[in-house]
């Protein structure tokens, strides 16, 4: 423990003795001399303020490190604190009370023989996901064409369904110090205990930005092996309850959402002769034939799955129950 010195927290007695008198004797205790001054003064309490910097976030602190001792001075020990045994300040705060404690560990650095006080764990930030919100259900086309028009829209790589995952939102959630030579496992042992969240289900990422994220995937290695230092961000990714990873699911909508940006290189038919009374129904199909979803919708043949099984008809093509020519916009978009 740490505990900052300070001039009223020291204990002086100073004993006066004046000239003795006919009734005083020469052979006088100490102890009465003490008794007629009275109590010694107490000193004040503990105040480790002085020590520690304002904090930059105000978020959660997982670990109890009491706080960043400052950077911009050079604390001396003997004169701006000293170094007590975990017992010790347990005693002296129940004897004058006060804060914070700063408790701090006793590593042994690689290439020595000397353990050392480390006054500066690592403090990082970390990373959590936004909770996505619940997608209400739409009426959309492929909820309409059924299953197998579902089938379709996403196997022709065309993303017209409008409930899909989006990428997810970082946000920072908590602070915490960790021994520049912890491991990950102690790492991630620390967080799963505290977070209470399984071992299986999160995964940490050294995250610099968004371009430039590092799944941590090895246990042995410590914080000052993978070069995180000070003020660094981890990740933690926590698996969905479909046992899908966020990061996953936000890398294929990111893949979706660029697709839809893409303009169709191919335009459909236009310009179609009129038979008789056709022009509402060559519209309608010119604009069927320009509209991408339902065109590979046709294209792809899964309208036929969509049959009336009684009358083996296309529910698109009411024309033979006039014996009339079928008019299929699949055989149209073909053609044109």
């Amino acid at each position: 423990m740490l505990s900052s010195t300070a001039d009223d927290g020291e204990i002086e007695v100073r004993i006066s003795v004046g000239p003795s008198s006919s009734t005083s004797s020469p052979n006088q205790s100490p102890r009465q001399l003490r008794k007629r001054m009275g109590p010694p003064p107490t000193p004040g309490t503990i105040d480790n303020s002085c020590l520690i910097g304002t904090p930059s976030y105000k978020v959660v602190t997982l670990t109890g490190e009491g706080g960043k001792l400052k950077r911009n001075l050079v604390l001396v020990r003997s004169r701006d604190f000293e170094l007590v045994p975990d017992s010790l300040w347990k005693a002296l705060f129940q004897w004058y009370g006060g804060s914070p404690a700063l408790p701090r560990q006793v590593i042994l650095p690689r290439n020595s023989d000397q353990v050392e006080i480390e006054l500066y764990p690592v403090s990082l930030r970390l990373l959590r996901h936004q909770a996505q919100p619940a997608r209400p259900s739409q009426t959309t086309w492929s909820g309409m064409v059924g299953g197998y028009g579902a089938a379709a829209l996403s196997s022709t790589g065309y993303a017209y369904v409008s409930n899909l995952p989006t990428p997810p939102k970082r946000y920072l959630a908590y602070i915490a110090a960790f021994s520049r030579l912890a491991t990950i496992k102690q790492v991630y042992d620390f967080l799963s205990t505290r977070l209470r969240i399984r071992p299986e289900d999160m995964r940490l990422w050294f995250y610099r930005d968004e371009n430039n994220m590092l799944l941590i995937e090895e246990d042995e290695p410590t914080l000052e092996d993978l070069g995180i230092t000070d003020e660094d961000q981890l990740l933690i990714e926590v698996r969905n309850k479909d046992l899908t990873w966020p990061e996953e699911m936000g890398s294929l909508a990111s893949q979706l959402q660029e697709k839809r940006k893409q303009v169709p290189s191919e335009k459909g038919a236009t310009g179609l002769n009129n038979l008789g009374n056709t022009c509402f129904m060559n519209a309608a199909l010119q604009c069927v034939s320009n509209t991408r979803a339902l065109t590979q919708y046709f294209t792809s043949n899964m309208h036929l799955y969509e049959l009336n099984r009684n009358l083996l008809l296309c529910y698109a093509c009411p024309l033979p129950m006039l014996r009339l020519p079928c008019v299929c916009p699949a055989s149209i978009v073909r053609r044109a």
